[in-house]
């Protein structure tokens, strides 16, 4: 399954190594799914991830952050963008997360933010499951 993490996931993910949202990126590391994310989501999951209420969740420092970041993007298959498809939603950085799912072909995005997304995916033949959604999508 090819899918995008929403940086809200991505999030969760650092947060809790064994929660849902780090089910898809321990699924990337043996094969099972096929994460997708290109330069603009990469700096995003990066600048996010930095935020000192997030290390300190995490109880992580910022190089071991970065270090975070850098084993997911190298999990990664990265996309060249080479359509933008704004505007469909509010937020600049879910846009991104649309718009990597859609130039990827991705089968789903992975997000704790239904709502910000709406429907707007399905237009593209894309899911959006919530983290434990996903998980049973990888199970199957």
């Amino acid at each position: 399954m090819r899918m995008v993490l929403d940086t809200d996931a991505v999030v969760a993910a650092m947060h809790s190594p064994c929660g849902a949202s780090a089910t898809p990126v321990q699924a990337a590391g043996d094969g099972r799914v096929q994460l997708l994310d290109n330069v603009a989501l990469v700096l995003e999951y990066e600048a996010v991830c930095a935020r000192v209420d997030h290390l300190t969740v995490a109880g992580l420092d910022i190089r071991k952050a970065g270090r975070f970041v850098d084993a997911f993007a190298a999990l990664a298959e990265p996309l060249a963008s080479h359509f933008i498809w704004r505007p469909h939603l509010k937020d600049l950085p879910d846009e991104m997360v649309l718009g990597a799912a859609a130039n990827g072909r991705a089968q789903a995005i992975v997000s704790t933010n239904l709502r910000d997304f709406r429907n707007v995916p399905n237009q593209f033949g894309i899911r959006i499951l919530l983290p434990r959604d996903a998980c049973g999508r990888i199970m199957e």
